[in-house]
């Protein structure tokens, strides 16, 4: 008796299961037909890209047992006879459930393909699939798999549909890293930040690969590769503001972030010109990002490193290589606010430098030689590591001046580090703060008319430059200093609300870590007639100065007086003389715009102070301190 259930017709467990009439929530299927016939085989070659299985939902077709095909054919690219074996008599609570032989019963993740061996034909790489994994295994043979339905769930059903299957990310968790573009993720940032409760919103997210090489003695000395990617939102409330970042671009992170960014701006001081410019939209520019980059290898970028190090130390008179570095960084940047405006940019930027020494003993002298591009394929480094050479040994054996007020030449490099200094005091925040001489210049004559100076957001070899700020306002030229007169200041949306005046597009982000700031895109000084060798024979008698030290430190932003160390080589009749060092050169920013005579014609990207576009300049006296 107690095996009695043995004969019973049917499914034996058939009144303990939980079907009561309901319709079932896997694949619906009657008894068909018998097997059919075996059919031919077809041969044919194995295309490069096969196209995807059937679709779950439908997959009823099966697929006939034969030989394997020595072609490498597909068997799944193709319908086969219809099921005609099911493996559970109808009739049951599980009696629409379908498996199916000889099928791993898996749906398509959208895995990729495995690589193809050593010497192999990428387009004969293995097919993506259950039928071959990534570590290039057979997958079961003749497994007996559930086949789900996957469809969405219906009134009057037992519960929701099965979800769809994961799609393949490599183990990462698909809410926080996958493919989520960075526009899509500001946008949602914003949504999130406004549903929070913020009045207006602006989300900024990024995404960077920094890489950096530095040999020594013709080997690697280190070598760093580091990405990161985030979003930062900015959420406004009432007359407040708050900030938050973070690295999670899933549902969660940009929610809590936005809740974050909201709460933030609720026990913020209240400020009257908080906002969101007036201004969205982008300027037309050409590609900003190398094409080239992504090609160049690792062992490629350290060879250009290796040949500058080369270069330097061709010299005869180089004593010693101290440092050589190359580095390169891309990425993309996307921001979204509130008030409909959305972009998205990629650029990238590559430099190297040498520094070398030339000298013996306390005699040595630096000299610094560097390049920099879109890419690593603007770079030359023979051209960098001979001109750090060339100017470790033009400085080699210098000895200290004496005191004397004189006719100065600045170098491009020089130009650039004050220029520079200059940019930064021209920002509205510093003036509405009182930290700049130039607070209520604007207009006033401070410089001679030889000298031009502008801020330019648009040219294609700046790398600053970028279709849009880092609030979204188109970027544009604006000459700062044209005539000898201050004609503007540099504005971001609050500064220019707070002046009663328009946004100059000159709000920048250092990273999704911060809020913006005001400050210049590309300093740019708009060359001379006259070249290097002119100046210095205009200068008859006079210094030449190559390089200046201590000038963030020697400088008072709010009188513009600045005594700094400088290196260089005295000027005897127009022509380079004998080098000097432990100097003091010593005036105010003002008098020394004023005191420009001429401006050079070799323009040259220098990465001081920002991004600026110098040359040499010609300055009337100035004092100089020695022994």
């Amino acid at each position: 008796m107690g095996k009695r259930w043995h004969r019973r017709r049917g499914n034996a467990h058939a009144a303990h299961d939980d079907h009561r009439g309901r319709p079932p929530d896997l694949l619906p299927l009657r008894p068909g037909p018998r097997a059919q016939g075996r059919g031919v085989v077809d041969r044919q070659r194995a295309p490069g890209v096969l196209p995807s299985p059937p679709c779950p939902a439908h997959d009823q077709h099966l697929l006939r047992a034969r030989r394997g095909d020595s072609r490498g054919a597909d068997r799944r690219s193709r319908a086969g006879p219809l099921r005609g074996v099911l493996r559970r008599r109808p009739g049951g609570a599980r009696h629409r459930r379908l498996r199916v032989r000889r099928v791993g019963g898996l749906p398509d993740r959208g895995r990729p393909g495995d690589r193809p061996g050593a010497r192999g034909d990428i387009d004969r790489e293995r097919a993506r699939g259950p039928e071959g994994d990534r570590r290039r295994r057979r997958g079961p043979g003749d497994r007996h798999r559930l086949l789900r339905e996957g469809r969405p769930a219906r009134a009057g059903r037992g519960g929701p549909a099965p979800r769809p299957a994961r799609r393949a990310d490599g183990g990462r968790n698909g809410r926080v890293t996958g493919g989520l573009d960075l526009d899509v993720a500001a946008g949602r940032a914003v949504e999130a930040a406004v549903a929070a409760g913020a009045s207006d919103a602006e989300a900024y997210a990024e995404e960077r690969t920094e890489r950096e090489i530095r040999v020594y003695g013709g080997a690697v000395e280190s070598l760093t590769d580091a990405t990161s990617r985030g979003v930062g939102v900015r959420a406004f409330l009432d007359g407040r503001w708050g900030y938050a970042y973070g690295t999670d671009l899933g549902d969660d992170g940009i929610a809590e972030l936005a809740a974050a960014a909201r709460a933030a701006a609720a026990v913020a001081d209240s400020d009257p010109h908080a906002g969101l410019p007036d201004e969205f939209g982008a300027a037309e520019l050409g590609p900003l990002r190398s094409g080239e980059l992504a090609s160049w290898s690792t062992e490629r970028k350290v060879e250009l490193a290796l040949a500058a190090e080369r270069a330097a130390r061709s010299h005869p008179e180089v004593s010693q290589v101290e440092q050589v570095v190359y580095a390169d960084g891309e990425g993309t940047q996307a921001l979204a606010n509130s008030r409909g405006f959305s972009g998205a940019f990629e650029a990238s930027s590559a430099w190297a430098y040498v520094s070398a020494f030339a000298g013996e003993g306390s005699d040595l002298m630096t000299g610094l030689g560097l390049g920099m591009g879109r890419g690593p394929e603007a770079l030359d480094p023979e051209a960098i590591g001979a001109e750090a050479a060339a100017r470790a040994v033009a400085l080699a054996g210098a000895r200290q001046a004496s005191s004397r007020r004189c006719p100065v030449v600045f170098d491009t490099l020089v130009a650039a580090s004050f220029l520079g200094f200059i940019g930064g005091m021209l920002s509205a925040d510093a003036v509405q703060r009182g930290r700049s001489l130039f607070a209520d210049r604007e207009g006033d004559e401070i410089a001679t008319s030889e000298l031009r100076l502008a801020d330019d957001g648009t040219l294609e070899d700046g790398l600053a430059s970028a279709p849009f700020d880092g609030e979204g306002s188109p970027r544009r030229r604006l000459p700062l200093i044209e005539g000898g007169r201050l004609l503007n200041f540099l504005f971001d949306g609050r500064t220019a609300r707070k002046a009663g005046r328009q946004t100059t597009a000159s709000a920048e982000r250092s990273s999704y870590r911060s809020p913006p700031s005001v400050g210049a895109s590309n300093l740019v000084v708009e060359p001379g007639g006259d070249s290097l060798e002119e100046l210095v024979r205009r200068a008859d008698d006079g210094l030449y100065v190559t390089d200046v030290v201590g000038l963030h430190s020697g400088v008072n932003p709010v009188s513009g007086t600045f005594s700094v160390g400088a290196t260089g080589i005295l000027i005897a009749g127009g022509e380079l003389a004998e080098p000097v060092r432990e100097i003091t050169v010593a005036s105010d920013l003002v008098t020394m715009l004023r005191s420009v005579e001429a401006v050079g014609s070799e323009a040259r990207w220098v990465p001081f102070g920002g991004s600026v576009r110098a040359v040499p300049l010609l300055l009337g006296e100035m004092a100089i301190s020695g022994s």
